[in-house]
Order: C-alpha cells, then structure tokens, then sequence
C-alpha cells in the first residue's frame, strides 16, 4: 500500500518536475506577446522569485498566515483541500493589502481619502468562499478571462470544448465557469526559499493537462505587491509544456466611496472615468464580440480627454450598451495602426515589451480617493457592477446593482476567434506575462468641500485641538 502511495507521489512529482526544469531557459528566452506600445512608465525589473532555479521539492506553503477557514465542500473544486488561509501585507504609510489563497482572492485593500480616512475600497465579504459563491469577485481569471464565444477554440486543427458554464440564450461561457482558476487552491511561495520581500505575496498552481479542457500542464505564478507609493502592482507569469492558450486578469471590485459598516455600499454611477482608449470592440446581442473595432469618438463610450461620471455609459440607451445590458465592454489600450486593409481589422499585436502605459484613472468626488491604472496589456474591459446581486458583506455592508466598478486588464476578449486582434497561444518555452499596477492618490481637484471641512472638524476634537 505504502509503495502505491509513493509511486502517486513520484508519478505527480515527475509531471511537475518536466515543467520546472525548463524553468531557467524559459526565463532567459526572448518572446513574442500581445501587448499594448509604451507611453511613459519605466519597463519593470524581472521579479527576483523568478531568478531562482526552481526545485519541486521546496515548492510548497509554510508561509506565515494570519487566520484558516474551513469551507464547504462545493466552493472548492473536486479533490481539493478544505481548509484555505488568509494572509496581510501592510507598508509604511499605513495600507493593508488581505488575500486569501482560494482563488487568489484580494478580499480587501485599505486606503486613504482625501482627509487621510482610511477605508477598504474593495467589495469585501466574511469568508473566502463567498468571493466565488457570488460570482468571480476580486479573485484571478482563467485560464482564459472573461467569455468565451460558444465554450469551444480550436488550436492547431483541433478542437477543444471547455468545461465552462454555457449561457445557452446567448452560446458564450464565462471564466472558465465552475471550475475555473477562481476556485483552485493556491500555493504561498515560501519566503525563506525564495528571495521576495515582506511586502509581497507569490503564489503558485498547476493547472492540469485537460483541466477544464484547456489543453497543457500550465504553472502560474501570480505576485502581489503593496509598495510605500501607494501601488497595488499584480503579476501574472505562465509556463506551458504543451500549446494552449492562456489570458489571465484579476478581476477587483472597485468602490472608491469605501466599504462602510452596516451601511448599503455607495452607489458608483458618479464615479468619474477617464480611459485612454480610441477604440471598443464591437458586440451583437447578449454582448458576443464580433471582432471589429469601433471608434468611441461622439459615443457614450468616449471616456477620453476629461473624468466623465460612469452613468454616462451605464444608462445609455445606446444599441451598443442595451446589447450588453448597461457596461461591460472591452476597450483597447492602443491607437489604432495605419494599415492597408480595412482599418477595423488592424493588427494589435506587437513584440513583447514590457513598458506600461496608464489605461484609466478614477476618481471619487465626495472623498477625493483617485486610482490611476497602468498596464502592458492590449485591453481593458470596463464593467460597472450591474449585474451585481444584493449580497451580505463584510460588517453588515449591503452590496447590490452598481456598487462597484471592473477595469479588467487582459488580452483582448475572444482573441481566440479573432486572430487579427492578436494571439493568446502560448507554446513551450515561451513565457506568459501580465503586469499591472493600480496606483491610489489624491485628487487635488475633485472632492466635496463640506465633507473635508467636517472631518478636519472631527479629526481636530478627536485630537483635542480646538
């Protein structure tokens, strides 16, 4: 019996072992990807946790947590353990960063106003589960974010058929569906092995060959880091030992209004957008792309040039927004290229280059909260939380319909159909890579004068200052 169980073992260890030995010439190779041109962010460094020569036998998590859950049993995938941990990272000015490893799961993230108030502007809930059990909120999206048209791709002459729940009204599926990335167990890297910071959390899965019918063994590596400038940088690094496809996003709740307790969570349509982006991909009905690219110019999708309140787009009675049901539509980062073709087919990608440019910034204009977003990818699909249902959250907070706002970072929805708008494939020894960096400050601009005078009140009598 003893040597069955160890074979298992040896046999898992193995398949592992193929995907990390190629590790060190997978880093060091030069590769193609799908990416947005630079604008003015400096390119990053290569994480320091990537550098090292990985070994399947330390790969595990021993990390310091700060609390366990149990869970259900139908919040995680078959063959997966009950118990998941919650881990915090703070940095000097005061911020938390609280993660769970189900799924990735950012639960919540603390910042200040513009008075120095400190709120969670995330959508947060009690336990771990309840972040899948009420959809994909806050946690990672794979292995291929946001829908896919008809739950079926076909790579190389064949065809796969995910395991995703198909809306049969509409014949697309959405992240990889009840068994997606969002509910896997993640792994903590472990810090006294691998040199990341105390300001960071790396965590690590792999993704089976055939599971959820996508096909390769993929390992993925998805690194959070809450630095002293007040950035919430999120990494995404992907191997495969046989062609798939892989776009992976996370997927965050935003509410700049801050969480409250026992309160209804601050209705988001005056949330001012601005979004550097010429162009939307089309969709029929029920929100199916269908490729082509429209320009935003005079539409209620031209978010550019000044901060415009979401309601703009999301009470629209234009035949773009009615067929997706308000909005959830996929922005593209870059302008569009000169091409001798009919413009609205144009080529998207690019060699890699790991330079970001800022996509969107955010502000909040009764606390003045502002959240600027830079990335290295093609698009970013802008969501406006209207198909959020009424949820308990964390504290007694009441979560429904357009309390919170997505700005995805990804490769463009469907690219696996649409191959003119770039490619997802990724093949052995190349490398998958996503970088993006949610930036929170201050708007010197927008803020409601009578709430700051009344803090700065409270603040001076809480300090005894008259």
């Amino acid at each position: 019996m003893k040597n069955t169980i160890a074979r298992k073992i040896n046999k898992k260890c193995n398949q592992l072992c193929l995907i990390v030995i190629a590790l060190g010439a997978l880093i060091v190779t030069p590769f193609s990807h799908c990416v947005a041109k630079p604008l003015f962010f400096p390119a990053p460094m290569e994480p320091e946790f990537l550098n090292k020569v990985y070994d399947h036998y330390i790969v595990h998590a021993t990390g310091e947590r700060c609390i366990s859950y149990f869970v259900h049993e139908d919040s995680l995938c078959q063959g997966e353990a009950k118990d998941v941990e919650v881990y915090a990272i703070t940095n000097n000015v005061g911020s938390v960063l609280k993660m769970s490893n189900l799924g990735c799961t950012v639960m919540s993230l603390t910042m200040p106003d513009v008075v120095g108030v400190f709120e969670n502007v995330l959508l947060e809930f009690e336990n771990p589960e309840d972040y899948t059990k009420s959809g994909q909120i806050s946690t990672i999206c794979g292995r291929v974010a946001n829908s896919t048209s008809f739950g079926k791709f076909m790579l190389d002459g064949v065809e796969y058929n995910t395991n995703e729940e198909i809306d049969s009204s509409v014949k697309k599926a959405l992240y990889s569906g009840k068994l997606g990335l969002d509910k896997k167990k993640w792994h903590l890297l472990e810090r006294k092995n691998f040199p990341y910071k105390d300001n960071q959390l790396v965590f690590y899965y792999v993704s089976p060959d055939k599971e959820d019918g996508f096909p390769g063994n993929l390992l993925i590596f998805a690194a959070y880091t809450l630095t002293d400038n007040q950035e919430l940088v999120v990494e995404f690094y992907a191997f495969t030992d046989k062609t798939t496809i892989c776009n992976l996003t996370q997927k965050l709740y935003f509410n700049l209004g801050g969480i409250k307790e026992n309160r209804t969570a601050k209705n988001i349509e005056n949330t001012l957008v601005r979004l550097n982006c010429d162009r939307v991909m089309e969709i029929k009905k029920g929100g199916i792309p269908t490729g082509k690219l429209l320009s935003v110019e005079g539409t209620d999708l031209d978010f550019r040039n000044d901060f415009y309140p979401i309601s703009k787009a999301s009470k629209s009675d234009a035949e773009q927004i009615k067929f997706a049901y308000g909005l959830k539509h996929c922005f593209f980062v870059e302008p569009p290229a000169k091409q001798n073709h009919d413009e609205s087919t144009f080529a998207l990608c690019s060699f890699y280059n790991p330079q970001l440019k800022v996509v969107a910034s955010v502000v909040d204009p009764y606390n003045g909260r502002q959240l600027d977003i830079a990335t290295d990818q093609q698009s970013v699909v802008f969501y406006a939380g209207g198909f959020i249902g009424k949820h308990l959250g964390s504290s007694g907070c009441n979560y429904e319909a357009n309390t919170a706002f997505c700005l995805d970072t990804q490769a463009p929805i469907d690219a696996q159909y649409h191959a003119h708008l770039g490619s997802i494939r990724l093949a052995p020894f190349q490398k998958y890579t996503s970088k993006t960096v949610y930036k929170f400050s201050v708007s010197e601009y927008e803020y409601d004068v009578e709430y700051v005078k009344a803090t700065r009140k409270k603040q001076r009598t809480e300090a005894g200052v008259k």
